[in-house]
């Protein structure tokens, strides 16, 4: 409840009294609901994993060499849950993406859209659409999670088996 409050509050304060959509620089100004976006991809990232095959030799730092044409999968899950990286990681906390806590942190420990060359291109639009669809819920809805908690499925894409039951409450 305490970081819907805090980012229905900075949605408040860079909309303003208004009832109208957020410009796109607006959208860019909402840095906490961002961390909290960050925060849930990181818990719950829609793609868990993805495959690639090596186009020449690739030694490992343990001298294991993998040859060209292995495929490898790789697992999002275990770099988003490192304790050394995002320290007590099943615990939500939107303050992993402080920018100060951010900084010297290794590029590829939070890949919720890949990373690299083959990122997913469309990161930057999903963040904006994220943004606006859950400033309009914020700024309309009081959101509470209802039971059963989802029993989550990791499939291609990550989904819940038991769906995901929310109550929203009209604000006044």
């Amino acid at each position: 409840p305490d970081v819907q409050t805090r980012a229905r509050k900075e949605v408040q304060s860079v909309m303003g009294k208004t009832d109208r959509d957020l410009t796109y620089q607006e959208l860019l100004n909402l840095k906490y609901l961002e961390q909290v976006i960050k925060e849930t991809l990181r818990l719950y990232p829609a793609v868990p994993y993805i495959g690639r095959k090596l186009y020449e030799d690739f030694t490992l730092p343990s001298g294991y060499t993998m040859p060209s044409g292995a495929s490898l999968t790789m697992f999002f899950f275990k770099n988003h849950l490192d304790p050394e990286v995002f320290p007590e990681p099943n615990k939500f906390n939107p303050d992993n993406f402080l920018p100060e806590r951010q900084i010297g942190r290794f590029a590829f420990s939070y890949t919720p859209f890949s990373a690299g060359p083959r990122n997913c291109i469309g990161q930057r639009f999903a963040m904006l659409e994220m943004k606006a669809t859950l400033s309009r819920l914020l700024l309309t809805y009081n959101i509470t999670a209802k039971l059963p908690v989802p029993v989550v499925a990791s499939e291609l894409v990550l989904r819940s088996d038991t769906g995901i039951n929310v109550r929203l409450e009209k604000l006044v």
